[in-house]
Formats: C-alpha cells, sequence, structure tokens
C-alpha cells in the first residue's frame, strides 16, 4: 500500500471531538474503562443514549479517549482521567477515535512499534511515556548510580526479580541497554497515598512546558545514539516494530536475552 493512502487512512484522520454536558447528578452518563493500571488506553464504555446530553456531535463505545478538555490523557490510570472529567466545569470536550490495528487500546501493542520522530504516533508514544511515569516507576538491572533513589529514580532489581515481573504480564516495555535490563511497568491498580493527578499538573508538562520532564531528553538522545531508538531520518515504512517482550529469546541457562530496547531512562 502506497504511503498516500496509508495517511489517507491514518488515525488522526478519524479523530472524533464531542462536548457532554453533565447532568443534574454531575454524571456525564458514559461509561469511561481501560485506564494505564489495565495496560490500556482509557476508553468509551456504555453510552446511556436516554440520558447524555450531547451539545456537540457524539462518542461510540469503544474509541479511545484521547483527549479531555484538551489535555492529553493517554497513558494515564482510570482513577486520573475520572478525576479530571470530575473536576471540569460546565461541558466537557472529549477527542476520542475509533479504535484499529496499529492502534487499539493495548498500551504494549502501541508502544512496541516504532514511528518517525515528529509524526503523530512518535508524539503520542511520548506522551504515553511521560503519564505513565507519573506514577509508576521504572525499573533496571543495573546497580544504582550516585545519587539515585530507589523506588523514585527507579527500582532496582536482581535479573531473576525482573523476568518475573516480566513473565507475570507487570511491564509495558522492556529492553536492554549495556547489558542491563529496562521496563516500563503499569500504573499501580490505586493511586499511591491517594494522590491522583490534577489537571492543572497535566497542564504543566504539555509539550513545550517549561515543566517536562527534562531527564526524558538526555535519557533519549543517549538511547538514539547507542542506535536504539528511531532518528529523525528514519522512515515510518521502513522501521520494523519493536518487540516488547523477551519471550523465545534465550541465553544459557534459560536466561531471557536482550530484546530491542524503547524510550527508557538511563
Amino acid at each position: 500500500m502506497s504511503k498516500v493512502v496509508q495517511k489517507k487512512n491514518h488515525w488522526t484522520t478519524k479523530v472524533n471531538e464531542c462536548t457532554i454536558c453533565k447532568d443534574a447528578r454531575g454524571e456525564l452518563n458514559v461509561q469511561l474503562l481501560g485506564g494505564a493500571e489495565n495496560g490500556e488506553f482509557a476508553y468509551i464504555g456504555p453510552v446511556n443514549g436516554n440520558a447524555v446530553q450531547y451539545r456537540h456531535g457524539t462518542v461510540s463505545e469503544g474509541e479511545l479517549l484521547l483527549e479531555v478538555e484538551t489535555l492529553s490523557v493517554s497513558g494515564l490510570p482510570l482513577y486520573d482521567v475520572l478525576t479530571v472529567t470530575k473536576n471540569c466545569k460546565g461541558p466537557i470536550r472529549l477527542k476520542t477515535v475509533r479504535q484499529g490495528n496499529k492502534l487499539n487500546k493495548d498500551l504494549k501493542h502501541y508502544l512496541s512499534q516504532r514511528f518517525q520522530k515528529s509524526s503523530a504516533d512518535y508524539e503520542l508514544q511520548q506522551t504515553i511515556r511521560d503519564n505513565l511515569y507519573r506514577h509508576a516507576v521504572p525499573c533496571t538491572t543495573r546497580l544504582p548510580r550516585d545519587g539515585e533513589v530507589p523506588g523514585v529514580d527507579y527500582n532496582f532489581l536482581s535479573v531473576d526479580e525482573f523476568l518475573k515481573l516480566e513473565q507475570s504480564g507487570t511491564l509495558l516495555e522492556i529492553g536492554s541497554y549495556e547489558g542491563n535490563y529496562y521496563g516500563t511497568p503499569k500504573s499501580p491498580s490505586q493511586p499511591p497515598s491517594g494522590k491522583v493527578i490534577t489537571g492543572d499538573a497535566l497542564q504543566d508538562s504539555l509539550p513545550g512546558s517549561q515543566q517536562s520532564t527534562p531527564r526524558r531528553t538526555k535519557s533519549y538522545n543517549e538511547m538514539q545514539n547507542a542506535g536504539i531508538v528511531p532518528t529523525e531520518t528514519e522512515d515510518d515504512d521502513e522501521v520494523p516494530e519493536m518487540n516488547s517482550s523477551f519471550t523465545g529469546q534465550q541465553r544459557e541457562g534459560g536466561k531471557s536475552m536482550d530484546s530491542p530496547c524503547l524510550y527508557l531512562l538511563i
């Protein structure tokens, strides 16, 4: 299929926008499901068609929720998304998209793919990773560096501990760099200490914000220098999908071997 046809069929051409008013009880009458704690995008559940009050457009069950009031919510746990919608005053603007082969509710599947830098898919992946790290602590088998705090910068694990975590399905992204394993876990099932992300906190870390993860930029540069993440010259159609699992790659003694590393903190 030609690149022109692919672009015409790209999910960005099918994004749906709508505005929904809350009822007297403050309900949208649109159920939200999924969330990063389940390894999924937040998505639209059952819609109470008799009660939902649309001001503009409509939503359909199964659509992925990309934005709430211009805030990018991909990669957030459902409890954060629900808090954002609850705190919205007046009609709520939602941006959604139908699920497809490359973009469906499975975060691990979407993060396993590589896209050209500056493309919409690349930017969406970055948003997902930024949102994942709001609650989840990345893990690695390397030793702590000076100034790094276990449980804050990383969860430092043995190889066996890491592999057990991967086999349990907890990790959304895994990879290796300089002989060490790295992993991006799902968000916790409950917010740590009852803390959820406010809309203001999300706004502060949108692309271009002064508070948007500077150390992530350093990590990206290190990965690019190692040839692990895509460069600006790579083409979408020429870049293979990445593997988000060690399954099937073995080393001596049955231990899992290297898997392509995605965008991981180093």
